[in-house]
């Protein structure tokens, strides 16, 4: 077949999908592959399998797709559907993912991931995983049509096209607009030839086109203002971000989960800059609204508690944060068990909020319970384990026990030099804490041993007035025990 009939029998299905996405409610396939497309005696290509789909509220659209977890086949799934431990929907970002696959096997005659004869052990999920993607680029210069399929690919879902700019970009490759029949269940279905033969009318077509464009101009003021927020330039941020708030809310609905999202991440920027109250206001409507659609106990919802528990935390606000936090996490042991490392991330951050108002006997109960399902779930020699076991060692040095300081310490530094070397700042600071102990306990000569190295050390990964600064701002003690809620999660 010559190439611009298979780039018209691409195009024709872009427009079949178009169709659905354009759809009130949208419809979201979920499962797009070469074997739900079907091609008819006329060769117009019909889309079907829609047998398993129902009405369900995802976090970007409200619309149809399929139910269960990674439905789709792996070779056409999006990255982000594999990413996550807990279950991620089809959304119309990973339908383009798909569609830019499917470009490939019409246009290039190159199935994705062909270097894979299959998805045993994983390999297939395990590139989608790496950011394999799943066609390398062909040499330079590149066509007009690989950028179009190499955008549908785009790491970061939201900048990834529209099906509408699909279909644009594709016209110049087209004298006629190729057919398309939606095939919705076994006893319907509805043929697509051109835009003013769908079974809508011309007026409403058009406010939906417009209805994606205005959505298209909010991506973009998204897109720019998290580069803003990279560049932590938190007011230009703050500024296109309280824009695209209020355009979701009068194109979407204030109770729209993109307009949500919107929202919680304006809420980001001005925790960033500390502006607590706004943070506060924001991040309990955000709350309010998930409750509303998801209901209390859906992960969203817990989240965004969490969130807002950590803005409390910042302010010092325990009383507030505790709350929060231990509703969260007995929401999370229900939901999704103790041995779950959101549960532990959020019993780490209980235990913080714990250590905070010196409650040493609760954290050391809440940490050795988060010790042992480390050790369990990621094993004893991860880096995060070793974070937790240090932190226990605080609660039990504030106790002044310290057998079992000693102890974890100890072991601490072992696994540290054995996976991070001795030169390495952590491991570094583990010596300086557990020498802080032994001077704790007067014991000065086991002390003075182990910090005999540790100036040489941090002098070949600091510079000399580095050094000097810290230990006459006596700044090496005061931060021994310094404890805060665990790297990763406090992600407001």
């Amino acid at each position: 077949m010559p190439e611009r009939e298979r780039i018209k029998l691409w195009s024709g299905i872009v427009d079949g999908v178009a169709y659905l996405h354009l759809h009130n409610p949208v419809i979201v396939h979920g499962d797009l592959k070469p074997g739900n497309i079907l091609i008819d005696d006329s060769g117009r290509p019909r889309i079907c399998d829609f047998g398993l789909s129902q009405l369900f509220l995802d976090e970007k659209d409200t619309g149809f797709t399929t139910t269960s977890e990674h439905t789709g086949t792996e070779r056409y799934l999006a990255p982000e559907l594999v990413m996550s431990e807990s279950t991620v929907y089809p959304t119309i970002a990973s339908d383009i993912h798909a569609l830019g696959c499917l470009g490939l096997e019409f246009v290039h005659l190159k199935r994705p991931y062909s270097h894979r004869k299959n998805n045993l052990r994983g390999h297939i999920i395990q590139d989608l995983r790496r950011g394999v993607p799943p066609a390398p680029d062909p040499e330079e210069p590149w066509s007009q049509l690989w950028l179009i399929i190499r955008a549908c690919w785009d790491k970061t879902p939201n900048r990834r096209p529209s099906t509408i700019t699909v279909a644009q970009l594709l016209k110049p490759w087209l004298n006629a607009r190729a057919g398309v029949i939606v095939e919705i269940n076994s006893s319907h279905s509805q043929y697509i030839d051109d835009p003013e033969k769908m079974d809508v009318k011309i007026q409403t077509k058009n406010r939906r086109l417009r209805r994606v464009e205005e959505l298209d101009t909010v991506k973009a003021l998204e897109n720019r203002a998290a580069a803003y927020y990279q560049q932590e330039r938190w007011k230009d941020a703050e500024r296109l971000q309280l824009e695209a708030l209020e355009s979701r809310t009068r194109i979407q609905g204030e109770m729209h989960l993109s307009t949500i999202a919107a929202a919680e991440n304006l809420a980001t920027t001005y925790y960033k800059q500390e502006q607590w109250d706004d943070t506060e206001k924001l991040q309990l409507w955000v709350i309010e609204a998930l409750t509303r659609i998801q209901g209390v106990e859906h992960l969203s919802t817990i989240a965004a508690a969490e969130r807002l528990a950590f803005a409390y935390f910042r302010q010092e606000r325990w009383s507030h944060a505790e709350k929060l936090l231990s509703e969260a996490l007995e929401a999370r042991i229900r939901i999704q068990g103790v041995q779950y490392l959101s549960t532990i991330a959020t019993a780490e951050s209980l235990a913080a909020t714990y250590g905070k108002q010196e409650r040493w006997n609760d954290t050391e109960r809440l940490l050795l319970g988060v010790l042992g399902n480390r050790i369990k779930i990621q094993e004893v020699e991860h880096l995060d384990t070793i974070a937790t076991a240090e932190h226990l060692a605080l609660a039990y040095s504030k106790q002044k026990e310290w057998d079992d300081v000693e102890a974890l310490l100890l072991k601490s530094l072992e696994i540290r030099t054995n996976i991070q070397g001795v030169e390495h700042l952590d491991t570094i600071i583990t010596t300086e804490r557990l020498a802080a102990t032994y001077y704790q306990q007067g014991r000065v000569k086991d002390a003075e041993t182990l910090r005999l190295h540790i100036p040489e050390g941090r002098k070949r990964i600091q510079t000399v007035e580095e050094l000097v600064e810290i230990l006459e701002a006596g700044k090496l003690k005061s931060t021994y025990y310094q404890y805060e809620p665990p790297t990763g999660v406090e992600k407001l």
